[in-house]
């Protein structure tokens, strides 16, 4: 009995850090991104960009890529 409560427990408190580091990560870091990027573009027509649609998801994991990649590539190089 003890240990499905114990169970129970560390699996309720598991599955909410990782529903809040995936929000987290998801929202904040790659959906911001991608709509900062689209809102910075000057050839943006659109006045009503959505911060949940596919361009800023595509556009966020673009970028968060390719910072990764020039990190990569400088401290290869250095």
């Amino acid at each position: 009995m003890l240990d499905e409560l114990l169970s129970f427990v560390f699996s309720t408190i598991y599955r909410f850090f990782s529903y809040l580091l995936m929000d987290i990560i998801l929202d904040v870091l790659i959906k911001g991104a991608g709509y900062l990027l689209i809102k910075a573009l000057p050839f943006s027509k659109k006045k009503t960009i959505s911060p949940d649609g596919f361009l800023s998801i595509t556009l966020g994991l673009i970028f968060w890529v390719s910072i990764g990649m020039m990190i990569y590539w400088l401290y290869s190089y250095l």
